[in-house]
């Protein structure tokens, strides 16, 4: 008797965890096929921002070390 209880439980306790471990080997498809050459990512903002100013102010001030 206690041994059938044993056993209904970890039959229990398996079915209960099975689907939990399978979800977790699932494959996500949101794969960016890339063409060699071309950038199909987010746009950076630090590109639309006029960076040659930034890195030249910055280059003045570490000058005088």
């Amino acid at each position: 008797m206690i041994k059938s209880k044993l056993m209904r439980l970890v039959a229990v306790a398996v079915v209960l965890t099975l689907p939990l471990g399978l979800a977790g080997c699932g494959d996500p498809r949101d794969v960016t096929l890339a063409t060699p050459g071309e950038y199909k990512g987010k746009t950076d903002p630090l590109l639309a921002m006029d960076q040659s100013q930034v890195l030249r102010d910055r280059f003045r001030h570490q000058m005088d070390r």
